[in-house]
């Protein structure tokens, strides 16, 4: 078994199902007293001269950057840490829970982390086993994380559990922090201007969720969220050398669900469900199952159903579904825009199908009745 990853086959389609929730997917089921200690965790490395887990040091090693002239640009002069009980980015108002984090071990956890999933990038990649090791230390890093994230969801605006991570106020402490667990801190200057654009992006995040009405549906709030977190980080790498950038992601993992803690991409860490298909017609039975199996529909209208979806998806466009041949993407690993894409198309064909079941109205409905889109990725190995 490859990861958490299950692989079961519904009739003709291969489907891919990537563990949702708060115990992220890159492990492997370990048997009861196999889960690995904290001293098997690494301690986070800094410097990264080349991408973590793209050649060299899979660790990272580092050196300063370099202008047009050739001529080396020295790095900022990382700030000293913040005191105990303070943020590294300051937010007016910041609730409770968010300053009483231990950004220290928070940092360390993070830095830690994201050579590991690049490792596990590359190894999806070439669709290769996650060895055993690195399986366990994700999973062990991933609970901390998370059981430091869980009172968070109460006191910043989420829509899915693991969309608390991306929130600007938490995202911006995060960067700054891992950055220093490093050794490749923020300078004075680098952590003012973070200061000024987390605080901007938390005004934004509080009167964009004020917006949003109970009755909308759930998935729409999670893409408007995932669009306005696609700013905020983009505005916050600005402030980045290349460097500390690569000290974030590693591009073999960048944007990619369940692989980038520093992106966009986190929101849809935990409903992110992937399913593989041969062939239209197995598209078409994926993707009907995943929108309709939760509707109680009887099985007259779910014959209904099924056919009006695989009408739907006899009408994409060729490049909808992309190339054949990437193993990451089977993997669950999918880009965060894909996840976009698809949940875009599933919320108006299930609106679509509700209104042709029902007899050409629209019922009403609760707004998470779609808890998760249907994501169809082709097979690589057909």
């Amino acid at each position: 078994m490859r990861s958490k990853t299950v692989i079961a086959v519904v009739g003709i389609a291969a489907v891919v199902c990537v563990a949702a929730g708060l115990g992220w997917v890159v492990v492997r089921d370990e048997p009861a007293g196999t889960e690995a200690t904290d001293s098997a965790l690494p301690v986070a490395a800094g410097d990264p001269d080349t991408p973590p887990g793209e050649g060299g040091d899979p660790q990272g090693g580092g050196t300063a950057e370099t202008s047009k002239s050739g001529a080396r640009k020295p790095e900022p002069r990382p700030a000293a840490a913040p005191a105990d009980g303070a943020l590294w980015v300051p937010i007016p108002g910041a609730p409770e829970a968010l300053v009483a984090v231990d950004w220290d071990a928070m940092g360390a956890q993070l830095g830690a982390l994201v050579p590991l999933l690049a490792e596990v990038a590359n190894q999806a990649s070439h669709d290769e086993f996650v060895a055993d090791d690195v399986a366990r230390q994700v999973a062990q890093m991933r609970r901390k994380i998370d059981d430091v994230a869980a009172p968070l969801d109460q006191v910043l605006p989420s829509v899915f559990p693991t969309d608390v991570l991306s929130h600007p106020a938490f995202a911006a402490n995060a960067i700054a922090a891992t950055l220093h667990a490093r050794g490749m801190g923020l300078s004075t200057e680098q952590l003012a201007g973070l200061g000024e654009r987390a605080n901007a992006a938390n005004t934004a995040e509080a009167a964009a969720v004020a917006r949003e009405l109970d009755t909308d549906w759930r998935l729409l709030r999670a893409i408007a969220g995932y669009e306005r977190r696609v700013q905020y980080f983009a505005d916050f790498e600005e402030l980045l050398t290349e460097r500390q950038k690569r000290g974030l992601h590693a591009d073999v993992a960048r944007d990619r669900v369940q692989l980038d803690p520093f992106s966009a991409t986190v929101v849809w860490d935990s409903v992110a469900e992937v399913s593989m298909a041969v062939d239209t017609e197995s598209v078409a039975v994926a993707a009907a199952e995943r929108l309709l199996s939760t509707m109680g529909l009887d099985e007259k209208r779910y014959r209904m159903g099924h056919e009006f979806v695989a009408a739907r998806i006899a009408d994409l466009p060729p490049e909808w579904m992309g190339e054949r041949g990437y193993w990451i993407d089977a993997f669950g690993f999918v880009r965060g825009d894909e996840v976009v894409k698809w949940t875009r198309w599933s919320v108006e064909v299930l609106v679509d199908v509700l209104a042709e079941v029902s007899g050409g109205r629209l019922p009403a409905v609760a707004p998470d009745v779609l808890d998760a889109p249907a994501i169809v990725v082709w097979d690589p190995a057909r």
